[in-house]
């Protein structure tokens, strides 16, 4: 391996490609790695040791803290988590994370609490630089906004609305949805934020907290085993 920030990661081929097309054709395809190593030059370590503690058990372990802070470090995990299982079309992994976010935000709101589990601007900034138009992680992050909370208590937000045109114009057609009648997709099943038809990722995952990310870009290099 070359370059001091390059990241060693030891992973069997086949569970990745069980979860990943993009893993799938990448060793089994016309153009399939050779040497048994693949190079991913965007990686971010810490985001990629979650992966690959999910890969190998298959359920996504969350434990929500009560505070805003520790809260809000809750969404850059799974949020950045969400973003590579985007990236390499890992259905299965989004759709458990989306649980896990649907499920906190339906718990407060039918419980009536204080909801400390929605999304703060700089969060949602975040999800809007990192993912496509037509996104689930946007229409959720959207949902939270329209349904729940009111620009006007957030310090700066007519700066993040110039500076996101995107989620002003999603946010204005959630708002104009709401008003035109539409149901409270929190008081649904949530199927509409999912990507597959997985039930089992509409079920509760256990009470463990993710590593916190670092922020750090680094080369990440997998080495594939047999």
């Amino acid at each position: 391996m070359v370059g001091a920030k390059r990241t060693r990661f030891d992973v069997h081929k086949r569970q990745l490609c069980e979860v990943s097309p993009f893993f799938e054709a990448a060793f089994t395809g016309n153009f399939r790695e050779q040497a048994g190593s693949m190079e991913l030059l965007e990686g971010n370590d810490t985001v990629f040791e979650n992966f690959i503690q999910w890969l190998y058990r298959r359920k996504l372990d969350v434990s929500w803290p009560d505070d805003k802070q520790s809260s809000k470090t809750m969404y850059l995990d799974l949020l950045n988590l969400y973003i590579l299982a985007d990236k390499y079309n890992i259905g299965s992994l989004m759709d458990q994370i989306m649980a896990a976010l649907f499920n906190a935000v339906r718990h407060r709101t039918q419980t009536r609490t204080r909801c400390l589990r929605l999304p703060p601007l700089d969060v949602v900034a975040h999800v809007y630089l990192h993912s496509a138009r037509g996104s689930k992680l946007r229409r959720f992050v959207t949902a939270c906004f329209s349904w729940f909370q009111d620009l006007k208590y957030h310090e700066g937000y007519s700066e993040v609305l110039a500076e996101l045109p995107e989620f002003a114009a999603d946010l204005a057609v959630a708002l104009i949805s709401r008003l035109g009648g539409a149901a409270d997709p929190f008081l649904c099943d949530g199927s509409c934020f999912l990507v597959s038809t997985n039930t089992d990722a509409q079920s509760k995952p256990n009470t463990q907290s993710s590593s916190n990310d670092t922020g750090r870009d680094e080369n990440t290099v997998i080495e594939i085993l047999g």
